[in-house]
């Protein structure tokens, strides 16, 4: 079987975050940093769909910093 991050390294995976990255004009969506690493969110998660079955608009480019603040946040909500 075949793991989250493995699939995250598929091709197509890796041209949806760069067309996603594109659009963002490789910038953070949240801080418009564009000096650091940059990571592609998936706004929602669906069962059975891959990384990149998802259309554009359900992926957020955001800087490492804010990818993770919005994780602690998620986390934060689901023990709510």
């Amino acid at each position: 079987m075949t793991t989250y991050w493995e699939k995250l390294k598929d091709p197509r995976w890796q041209k949806a975050r760069l067309k996603a990255m594109e659009r963002a004009e490789f910038c953070c969506e949240r801080c418009g940093d564009s000096e650091s690493t940059l990571n592609v969110h998936h706004k929602e998660y669906l069962k059975g769909r891959e990384p990149w079955e998802y259309h554009d608009k359900q992926l957020a480019v955001l800087c490492e910093d804010c990818h993770e603040y919005l994780h602690s946040r998620e986390d934060f909500l689901k023990k709510v």
